[in-house]
């Protein structure tokens, strides 16, 4: 299972997706322009610039020298869904009234945005309005909670970055 990014972007920069297809252009008999899809999906790579400080620094440089290659889970805080109702602590119910959002889909992973911080979650089940995730909350969850879909992914090999101070950085990295 993939781990949930533990570094915030810096909203002073964008928060870039950029979304490729690969097709093949042909021209059919009739001189008209044909293009057939090489990749059953779209790529989807994500752009953001974190500045961690302090100790977030450190683990930042620490995770990125052992564990870059592994699986991440970034939120696409850009599409957000608000969930309906009050969400008990051990429950695994997501409702977001009487549709789920586009972006839930069967084994995705959703990124909730909890009192205590941002929670990762695997979707198992969608049905009408109501989500099940795998792994129940710890904590309650009111009413108007924020859950982002997630974008799960390896980190480019190559990262720009400055240390601005030996207690303050700043990154841009691409999912």
């Amino acid at each position: 299972m993939p781990s949930l990014f533990p570094f915030t972007h810096n909203w002073s920069t964008s928060f870039k997706v950029d979304v490729s297809y690969k097709t093949e252009i042909i021209q059919s008999r009739a001189f008209r322009e044909q293009r057939l899809a090489l990749r059953s999906q779209p790529r989807k790579r994500v752009t953001l610039a974190i500045s961690p400080t302090g100790t977030e620094l450190r683990s930042f440089l620490s995770q990125m020298a052992t564990r870059q290659q592994t699986e991440w889970v970034i939120p696409e805080t850009t599409r957000a869904a608000l969930t309906a109702t009050l969400l008990a602590s051990g429950g695994t119910i997501l409702d977001f009234g009487t549709t789920a959002p586009a972006w839930a889909t069967v084994n995705s992973y959703c990124v909730i945005k909890a009192v205590a911080g941002l929670v990762l979650a695997q979707i198992t089940l969608v049905v009408g309005g109501a989500v099940q995730i795998a792994t129940p909350l710890t904590a309650a969850l009111p009413a108007g909670s924020r859950v982002y879909p997630g974008i799960v992914g390896r980190l480019e090999t190559s990262m720009k970055g400055n240390l601005l101070t030996s207690a303050v950085g700043t990154f841009t990295i691409t999912l």
